[in-house]
């Protein structure tokens, strides 16, 4: 048989709370219940929070992934994507987790997740070169390592299949 909630029981869920200065359970008449119960609020007493809530940063999107692009908005990071595809940059690897980024026989610039070579990027200003390399490392080398991973999957089946 299932259980079913009613509307009283979520009703006075949220109206109970936990005094966090005495730790007396009390039931509010408020909406949501103060942190403190009517006891300690009427005697002045306060509840010091031991540090300042942090607020998440928002998650940078490209293409329905999120990536990890320190320094960008998600504005500036699709500014800067749209340039790249414009100059048709290419990645390259070259040595210790950096790239070489730039247009095809014409220029690169070595390129990290946090630090670009370029103009822009020596100042700190979020590039178009980190934005490719960003965007290649937290999209398309996971999708190409997954394609690699279900075609090696399916090897030992066509071997077997052809013999």
């Amino acid at each position: 048989m299932a259980s079913t909630v009613t509307m009283s029981t979520v009703y006075v869920a949220k109206r109970n709370g936990e005094c966090q200065h005495c730790g007396h359970r009390f039931f509010s008449s408020e909406p949501n219940p103060a942190p403190i119960c009517y006891h300690c609020k009427s005697a002045g007493r306060v509840v010091e929070t031991a540090e300042p809530v942090e607020t998440p940063a928002t998650a940078i999107t490209y293409c329905g992934h999120v990536v990890d692009a320190p320094g960008f908005t998600q504005d500036s990071f699709t500014r800067a994507m749209a340039r790249a595809f414009c100059d048709d940059l290419q990645v390259t690897p070259y040595h210790d987790g950096r790239h070489l980024v730039g247009c095809r026989n014409v220029y690169a610039y070595l390129v990290t997740r946090t630090s670009c070579d370029c103009k822009a990027g020596r100042v700190g200003t979020p590039c178009k070169h980190r934005a490719v390399l960003i965007a290649h490392l937290d999209v398309r080398a996971p999708h190409v390592r997954r394609s690699w991973a279900t075609l090696n999957a399916a090897r030992p089946a066509r071997t077997a299949v052809a013999s």
